[in-house]
Parts: structure tokens; sequence; C-alpha cells
């Protein structure tokens, strides 16, 4: 499979899981993170790498096993950013001509533009429509 395909697979997943909460674990969710910073949320997902990742590589049955219960709502939301964020790095890859064999000079020039294409992709804080973001400082949408 090619990267382009994991990219889509990607956005596939982040769909799936955007999918598997009920509206009412939404305004759950949201009340758990009202009044938070999108700094805090930033500490969250970092302190809980290992768990979201292997949340993200779960299969749906193994998703509703007792080590996730107790977090689900929140390693949901952290997942679905996870593979977004994975979609949008995948795509970049694959549409970048990043291979060996040019000067190390070209290189920096082709990976910093490659970077910079990450900033095309809008990785919501708040990925549900239901409700307004609940961070304190997240922009309100128009």
């Amino acid at each position: 499979m090619g990267l382009g395909k994991y990219a889509l697979e990607c956005e596939g997943l982040a769909n799936e899981l955007r999918e598997s909460l009920t509206e009412a674990e939404v305004s759950e969710l949201h009340e758990l993170l009202e009044g938070c910073t999108l700094q805090d949320w930033a500490r969250v997902r970092d302190a809980n790498h290992s768990l979201i990742s292997a949340f993200v590589c779960a299969t749906p049955t193994q998703r509703r096993a007792k080590k996730f219960a107790k977090d689900k709502l929140v390693l949901t939301m952290a997942a679905i950013q996870h593979c977004l964020e994975a979609h949008a790095l995948l795509t970049v890859v694959d549409e970048s001509s990043l291979e060996p064999g040019c000067s190390y000079r070209d290189m920096a020039a082709q990976a910093g533009d490659a970077f910079d294409r990450l900033y095309d992709f809008a990785i919501p804080d708040w990925p549900f429509d239901e409700l307004d973001s609940p961070f304190v400082d997240d922009a309100p949408r128009e």
C-alpha cells in the first residue's frame, strides 16, 4: 500500500472514531473539557501518548476493552486528532520529493517546504460539529 492510501485510511479511521461517539457522549466530553486550555489538552495528549497510540491500533471491539473504558471519551478525541495528524503527515510525505541523493542543502530546502505544507491541513482542536469548542482559548467558529 502506498503512503497516499495509508493517508486516506487514517482519515477514514478518524471519521470512524468520530462516529463511534453518541451525541450524549460528545456532550459529556464537552463538559469534561470545558474551561481547559489548549495547552492543558496538549499536556493530556502528551502524557497519554502510548495509550492513545494503542487505542488507534485497536479494533472497535478492542476499544471497548476494560483498559480503555475509563478514559474512552478523552482517548477517542485524542485518537481522532492523532489520525488526522497522521493523514496530514502521510499526505505531505507522499506528495513530496524527499529522496536521498541530492545535496544536504537541497534536502534541507525540500524538507522545510514539506514541513510548511503541514500548515495547509486544518486539524481541529475540537473535532465535533455539534457543539462549539470547550477550550477557553480556542477561536470560535465562523
